[in-house]
């Protein structure tokens, strides 16, 4: 098999397994509140009752500084919705890794100190390529997406309904293991590429797009919450091609309480320690092989921050965005749906950022107490939407 096969969803008691550690002790310090906006008004409400139920689905949201974020996304989606969210992960992350059965057979949101570069996705660099490569340009070819048959959930926890393109026939084999003595990728990512991001749309997946990568998760100063995108709309065209829904998913909590005292570029301007680390980053894979300028790059090299009290993560679903086999060829409406994309991603966050001023718990400090008053069996309540 390999990496973007289908997977099987984690039983309930795999999944708790996996938040234990790392990410448990993260999100107790984060305490990480979930909103989901409804397709019919726009109206926000507390929790993801709103996301869509049909696969495929695409995510696309802002990269955090450092993205130490995507455990608790992850697990928190999981959790409630019973989705397991996969990622298009930056090749670094699978230094190491290779496709095959799963050894252990253990699940892991791989909550890794000092890799939370693990799950730095990136834009579509060649989508157009492959979406002409599989017919879709062609009258001989259907334009009807032939996904296959989802995860199957286990347990507790309930399939998602099936989009009408899906085959039910369709088997799954778990895949993805590390060798030896090597952390664990976030299991269900797979390296960052265009014909990884249609096998999963293919699959009918719930996929996690970040079009910002590493370039928007290792900010500059001053840069926070500064969407870095690419200009070319290839996602929405992809996401079109399997009539996929796009969901807008903003973040905050992390960019304004990193207080990033050397970036990248201070780092290569020192004398002999920057040649040294331009030496080390040199030969890192790339995952963006275009739309690279001296804004949009992939230095893979991490800001040093000062340490501040952790904030408190929020995370708002935006308003679904439909799509269908028949915008493929409309470049004029892929710009226009990408504006959108992009806007709901900037609104979202505008909302949140606003919206956590009125949290009674935001306050890093009030919140622990209040959490621990209840010997962490309940988590403090935030704003009302």
């Amino acid at each position: 098999g390999t990496l973007s096969d289908p997977m099987e969803v984690p039983t309930s008691v795999e999944a708790r397994k996996a938040t234990e550690g790392g990410l448990d002790f993260l999100q107790r310090l984060t305490s990480p509140v979930f909103f989901s906006t409804r397709e019919a008004d726009g109206q926000v409400v507390t929790g993801l009752s709103e996301l869509p139920e049909t696969r495929p689905v695409l995510f696309v949201g802002n990269h955090q500084t450092y993205a130490t974020d995507l455990g608790p996304l992850i697990a928190g989606v999981l959790e409630e919705k019973g989705m397991l969210i996969r990622g298009l992960a930056h090749p670094m992350a699978f230094q190491g890794f290779r496709a095959s059965e799963d050894s252990t057979g253990e699940f892991s949101l791989g909550v890794i100190p000092g890799r939370s570069h693990a799950m730095m996705m990136e834009d579509m660099f060649s989508i157009s390529d492959i979406i002409e490569e599989e017919g879709f340009y062609t009258r001989r070819r259907t334009t009807t997406a032939v996904a296959k048959r989802p995860p199957k959930v286990r347990d507790t926890l309930k399939p998602l309904p099936r989009g009408p393109s899906q085959d039910p026939q369709r088997s799954e084999t778990p895949s993805s293991r590390c060798h030896e003595g090597l952390p664990r990728p976030p299991k269900g990512a797979v390296p960052v590429s265009a014909r990884n991001m249609y096998n999963l749309l293919n699959n009918g997946e719930a996929v996690l797009l970040y079009p910002g990568g590493v370039r928007e998760a290792y900010k500059r100063k001053g840069e926070e919450y500064k969407l870095i995108w690419p200009d070319k709309p290839e996602v929405i065209r992809m996401a079109a091609r399997f009539g996929a829904t796009i969901v807008p998913l903003s973040a905050v909590g992390i960019d304004d309480n990193v207080d990033i005292i050397a970036d990248a570029e201070d780092l290569l301007s020192l004398p002999v320690l920057g040649d040294y680390i331009r030496d080390r980053t040199s030969g890192i894979p790339t995952a963006r092989n275009t739309d690279a300028t001296p804004e949009i790059d992939e230095t893979f090299i991490a800001p040093i921050p000062a340490p501040q009290t952790p904030g408190r993560y929020y995370f708002l679903f935006g308003t679904p965005i439909r799509t269908d086999p028949s915008m493929v060829k409309d470049g004029e409406l892929a710009e226009d749906l990408y504006k959108k994309l992009k806007s709901g991603v900037e609104e979202g966050i505008e909302y949140l950022c606003t919206k956590r001023d009125e949290d009674p718990y935001s306050d890093f400090f009030k919140r622990l107490v209040y959490e621990a008053s209840w010997g962490g069996t309940k988590q403090a309540p935030t704003f009302k939407p």
